[in-house]
């Protein structure tokens, strides 16, 4: 791998590596042209993710909400519920209705 290959995409790139050395779309290139391959197109595909990307979640820097976040969180959480249960209320009716309709 190049030097300057993002350490967090190493391993994916080796296990890609390691597969397209026996795909047969890479039959006649030589070991080195198949590694510049997989790490290019690994690296043009993820080039537009946040720098996080391919980093487990235990990984990633964590900074306590603020009371803003808090309370919008609560106002999304309560929004969320309300959503719900009037959906579950539309979805009744329309049973009841069916119900309704078939046993007349």
């Amino acid at each position: 791998m190049t030097s300057t290959f993002p350490e967090r995409l190493k391993p994916l790139a080796e296990k890609f590596y390691q597969q397209a050395l026996s795909h047969p779309a890479y039959l006649l290139m030589s070991p080195s042209e198949v590694r510049q391959s997989v790490e290019n197109r690994l690296f043009s595909f993820v080039k537009k993710s946040p720098w996080w990307f391919g980093q487990l979640a235990s990984d990633r820097p964590k900074r306590a909400m603020t009371e803003a976040q808090l309370q919008a969180l609560k106002k999304a959480r309560l929004a969320k519920a309300a959503l719900t249960e009037e959906e579950l209320l539309r979805e009744r009716r329309i049973n009841e209705r069916i119900e309704a309709s078939s046993a007349a």
